[in-house]
């Protein structure tokens, strides 16, 4: 299985990283373990990119901090023909176009495999950078170095669409995981030592992650939980012509406030509107 990192867009290009398999594992003595990194640049304006030099930048070294210390073991190449090695060492691998430089279509792109990477022993996060030195861009990807015996896979709901105001039940599988926490708008809750969790009371469409972390290293799953007939949440409404609602409710009294036209019969009507906000009659 193939994990792969959010794309990262700097004007008019989009970069990728992806690692064969799908979790990196650390290499333990008598048992080294390799690591496939896929690294892509691609045009995502509509009017395409132009792209003349594309590297790809990894840590070498012992620490948490670098993906190998064995550059002799990296074997890069390129998917797109025209285009050459022109660089190989201490790390950073660039591929420049035979020709100075190529026009690439949306969504066209310059993808670079670096085989055969050896990670070391150490457990951390290792930054890729990919750059494009032409047009000066580029983009850091974080790729987590975990131990053999962790896991934590299957973050599932058990319904993927609830009523608003209903409950999401949470679950997954992990092991070997010293810190786990669950993550959704402004709330972050400690599940550490725990296989699910009951989230009461969600009124809207909520992304959930899941964060994992071994050590230095640390990993996250995301699970998406979509509402029937959501709340909306706005912090200023302006309504130039007629709202119709068969509810409306403010956790603040005076944050929702109704003012009707300039009658006695609307102010009649505004009065006990106005005692709920804690406003007063003028004398």
């Amino acid at each position: 299985m193939t994990t792969s990192t959010p794309t990262t867009v700097r004007g008019a290009l989009a970069f990728d990283v992806r690692t064969e398999p799908d979790r990196v594992r650390v290499s333990r003595p008598g048992q080294d373990s390799y690591v496939t990194v896929t690294a892509a640049v691609s045009a995502a304006a509509s009017g395409g990119a132009h792209v003349a030099e594309f590297g790809v930048r990894v840590p070498i070294g012992t620490t948490s901090a670098h993906l190998s210390s064995d550059v002799g073991s990296i074997k890069p190449s390129v998917d797109r023909a025209g285009w050459l090695l022109v660089e190989s060492g201490q790390g950073t691998f660039a591929f420049a176009h035979e020709n100075g430089g190529e026009h690439l279509p949306q969504g066209a792109g310059v993808i670079v495999t670096l085989d055969g990477v050896k990670v070391n022993a150490a457990v951390g996060m290792a930054e890729i950078t990919l750059e494009t030195f032409d047009v000066d861009a580029s983009a850091r990807f974080m790729i987590a170095k975990l131990p053999e015996a962790f896991a934590l896979t299957d973050f599932r709901a058990a319904e993927d669409v609830i009523g608003s105001g209903d409950t999401a039940e949470l679950t997954w599988r992990s092991s070997s995981v010293t810190q786990l926490q669950l993550l959704y708008d402004d709330v972050m809750v400690d599940v550490t030592g725990r296989e699910r969790i009951d989230v009461a009371g969600v009124r809207h469409t909520t992304v959930f992650y899941l964060r994992g972390s071994s050590g230095a290293a640390w990993t996250t799953l995301s699970k998406i939980v979509s509402v029937h007939d959501p709340d909306i949440r706005v912090n200023d409404l302006t309504v130039t012509g007629t709202l119709t609602t068969g509810r409306l409710e403010s956790r603040v009294a005076h944050g929702v406030r109704f003012a009707a036209a300039s009658t006695p019969e609307s102010d009649t009507a505004r009065r006990p509107f106005a005692e709920a906000a804690g406003e007063t009659e003028p004398s």
